[in-house]
């Protein structure tokens, strides 16, 4: 079995601005490049912030345009990126993650379950892509995907093995959320991916703390605290460790 490197990228966003979101994912990932990741989330509406208001008028399309510089990266890197952008399609509004793949073509994921006052904004969306990775099914959730049951325990019925996730949880919130991320490592052995802000958005106060579950869920990789970084996982001969 092929080795392979998983890493979840914190980022803070600045309100609104996509260009210099852009640049901060790329910055990230080339530093997720230079530890040999195959592939790397960010967190929820990472290319714009949590910026509900602004969602429409910040709407990315299919093919949207400002996806070049991502897509040039994946190529170039030779990498998988889950970025996450409000999404407009078949006249809808979503909460999304494009899966922009290393041949330059991509997919969108939409979150199916919306928190309270998103319903304002966004509409529930029923895209849901797995990505087939040297050897893993891989599975997206976006924030309040993972506080309904049924959606880890779909994701493990369709096979996936590692269930990644892009969120914006706040200090808050965080302690409850992160329990249920290491619960579904354990209930259905696979690995977890949790993609968080490392900075303040949408008058929410982001925990950071991004982390890695292995499927008995034991912590492989974490951010300890806010900021911008990686937590970063490697399979080598069947099983998980943290790189450095």
């Amino acid at each position: 079995m092929e080795n392979l490197i998983i890493a979840a990228a914190q980022t803070i966003p600045v309100k609104g601005d996509v260009d210099e979101n852009i640049k901060k994912h790329i910055s990230l990932i080339d530093q997720a490049h230079q530890k040999g990741v195959d592939l790397i989330v960010f967190p929820e509406l990472s290319l714009t912030g949590y910026e509900p208001e602004l969602a429409r008028a910040l709407a990315f399309t299919e093919k949207d345009e400002r996806l070049n510089p991502l897509m040039e990266t994946a190529y170039e890197k030779q990498m998988i990126l889950v970025v996450g952008a409000p999404i407009q399609k078949n006249g809808k509004l979503h909460i999304g993650a494009f899966i922009i793949y290393p041949n330059k073509s991509s997919a969108i994921y939409t979150k199916r379950y919306l928190h309270t006052g998103e319903d304002k904004f966004f509409d529930p969306g029923e895209l849901d892509p797995q990505i087939e990775l040297k050897g893993e099914t891989v599975s997206l959730a976006i924030c309040a995907d993972i506080n309904n049951a049924s959606h880890p325990k779909k994701a493990s019925s369709n096979g996936a093995n590692v269930y990644i996730a892009g969120v914006l949880w706040s200090t808050e919130g965080y302690k409850n959320d992160i329990k249920l991320m290491k619960d579904y490592a354990t209930n259905y052995k696979m690995l977890v991916v949790l993609s968080n802000f490392g900075g303040d958005s949408g008058g929410y106060e982001a925990a950071g703390k991004s982390m890695i579950f292995s499927s008995n869920g034991e912590i492989i990789s974490e951010i300890e605290g806010r900021g911008e970084g990686l937590a970063i996982a490697r399979r080598e001969n069947g099983n998980w460790f943290k790189i450095i």
